[in-house]
């Protein structure tokens, strides 16, 4: 009862009040509400592009890598050609089961020329065996080792032999447009 005749005495300051307090909330509500929501599709579009960006720049990273690797071969492939006693021939290997371990030890010296290098090898056409510069490897043996397919898989094994054939029918240039399917992949996230 109290309350109910101090609110009938005071009805213009309680109206005043809850005017005041309607003009100030509603519109802070309103503008809060807009910032947030701008700010929020802001920051989701900023977010897009950096990981775009990021994603872009560690694909130009892993072509860098790649021709970086192609023009190693390249050069080892060449001093190879110079040098017609070279332990890295396969003529050499196939001569004595001595020259696996000179080939070894070549790229052995290979891989100490270049620390960035973890780990060096050389596929020959039609042979079915590796040589790192660790030891040989037979093909199977190597994709369990180092890229964890089991050696039963025939079908994984056989694709990785066909990207390392001399006639390759794997996509070469398959980076080229990464930048592109970066950008269709977040815009359809």
């Amino acid at each position: 009862m109290l309350i109910k005749s101090y609110l009938t005495r005071y009805q213009y300051l309680c109206r005043f009040v809850l005017t005041l307090v309607a003009a100030l909330l509603i519109p802070s509500i309103i503008f809060i509400n807009i910032i947030v929501i701008h700010s929020y599709k802001e920051m989701q579009k900023k977010n897009g592009e950096y990981y775009i960006d990021i994603t872009s720049s560690f694909a130009l990273f892993f072509q860098n890598q790649i021709s970086e690797m192609k023009m190693k071969a390249l050069n080892i492939s060449f001093e190879t050609r110079k040098n017609p006693s070279s332990a890295l021939l396969l003529s050499s290997i196939k001569k004595d089961p001595y020259y696996y371990k000179e080939c070894v030890d070549e790229l052995a010296k290979y891989r100490m020329q270049d620390p960035h290098l973890y780990n060096i090898g050389i596929f020959y056409y039609g042979e079915d065996y590796i040589f790192t510069h660790l030891t040989k490897y037979n093909f199977s043996g190597f994709c369990e080792l180092y890229m964890n397919i089991d050696k039963s898989d025939t079908s994984a094994i056989n694709k990785i032999k066909d990207f390392f054939s001399y006639n390759n029918t794997h996509d070469n240039n398959s980076f080229r447009s990464w930048n592109s399917q970066c950008k269709l992949l977040f815009q359809v996230i």
